[in-house]
């Protein structure tokens, strides 16, 4: 594996997932970017995410904020 550290060294690497990511895709990219940092290699985290802002105002009632 240290092969590919060596490999990776001089380039710009970036590490992304799938549209809107779940809590598994956001760990395993940033703990894959803290390995590649701690080797030296120059890495980004990057994800394609649609984010909403619920308000409840009532218990029964949701309206999306925009």
């Amino acid at each position: 594996m240290s092969d590919l550290f060596k490999d990776l060294k001089n380039s710009s690497n970036l590490i992304t997932g799938h549209i809107n990511p779940d809590g598994d895709a956001l760990g395993s990219a940033l703990a894959f970017k803290l390995i590649l940092d701690s080797k030296g290699v120059e890495s980004d985290v990057c994800f394609d995410m649609k984010l909403s802002l619920i308000h409840i105002s009532e218990p029964t009632r949701q309206a999306e904020i925009s």
